[in-house]
């Protein structure tokens, strides 16, 4: 059986798509690992700063979490900060989690050239594999950015060895989003092999697809909605997939005080509100979560679907 998945009415292209096995007695746990700090600051200066030390010490709150909930996920890791903080990668790996990439830069693809996405690819799957010296089988694309216009980015990955994405998200979003496409993993024939695609679950409501999966999403939804969202997406018969941000789990307020100027203070003061908005709840709604229902790895979920 296959799908044809259009991206949307203003493009041309299409991809087919076929069911691929996983086990949907579990739902997936991923967790984007990001410096704030670094990507805002980029953002609103231009400029580079050093990644902040909160980046570990965040994602040893989650660890800590799992370990209580016997939960395991999957950590996208920016290769950047798999450099600058090796051991936390080790941990992560060590506790039984899979690590996977989320490009070495965090630069989204549409701002990239094909060559640049092909040696920022590999930048980070080779500071990965040297660090927990296993082969790393999963990618997403930083801010979901295989979109419409990018969906040569595939090609490239594929290329590169990496055997699933979740970078996909199906629906029509102001920044991304691919809303036509497939609400549950599937497998996508390439020119050149294929390659899986694991999009972040969203819920169809009068007619489109509305996320419900991670993000500033499940902050600011109440814990109810997540959970009967959940429950809907399991009686379609598909794992949830869930993504979420480490510096969600970080102490104190995310803020640009100390930033290098000039920047926007209008703007700084907009992405740092977004931010926080409702941040404090998402240990607790986490830890609920977690209690109610199992969550494993994108690795262990399409154990079927990937190489040996």
């Amino acid at each position: 059986m296959t799908d044809r998945a259009a991206c949307d009415s203003s493009t041309e292209w299409s991809v087919r798509t076929h069911p691929v096995a996983v086990d949907a007695s579990v739902n997936i746990l991923s967790i984007d690992v990001e410096c704030w700090d670094w990507i805002i600051c980029r953002k609103l200066t231009g400029q580079l700063i050093q990644h902040s030390k909160e980046v570990p010490a965040a994602v040893d709150r989650l660890l800590e979490l799992f370990a209580a909930k016997d939960a395991r996920g999957t950590f996208f890791v920016v290769g950047r900060l798999a450099e600058a903080f090796p051991d936390m990668v080790r941990r992560i790996d060590e506790q039984g989690h899979e690590v996977a990439v989320h490009g070495h830069t965090h630069i989204p693809i549409v701002r990239l050239t094909r060559d640049e996405f092909r040696d920022d690819v590999r930048r980070s799957i080779d500071m990965i594999t040297g660090i927990i010296g296993k082969p790393v089988f999963g990618f997403r694309a930083p801010e979901f950015s295989i979109v419409s216009q990018t969906m040569w980015a595939l090609e490239i990955l594929a290329d590169c060895g990496i055997a699933y994405d979740s970078s996909i998200f199906p629906f029509a979003g102001p920044r991304y989003g691919v809303p036509q496409f497939p609400v549950g993993p599937v497998r996508i024939d390439l020119d050149e092999g294929s390659i899986v695609e694991v999009p972040p679950s969203v819920v169809r409501l009068l007619g489109r697809n509305l996320p419900v999966a991670g993000g500033g999403y499940f902050r600011l939804l109440p814990y109810g909605a997540t959970w009967r969202a959940v429950d809907r997406v399991r009686e379609e018969g598909r794992p949830f997939v869930l993504y979420l941000h480490s510096y969600e789990f970080g102490s104190g307020r995310l803020t640009s005080r100390g930033f290098p100027r000039p920047f926007d203070p209008w703007a700084a003061r907009k992405v740092g509100f977004t931010s926080n908005l409702l941040k404090s709840s998402v240990r607790r709604k986490l830890a609920h979560l977690l209690e109610s229902y199992r969550f494993t790895s994108m690795k262990e979920a399409l154990r079927d679907a990937l190489p040996a």
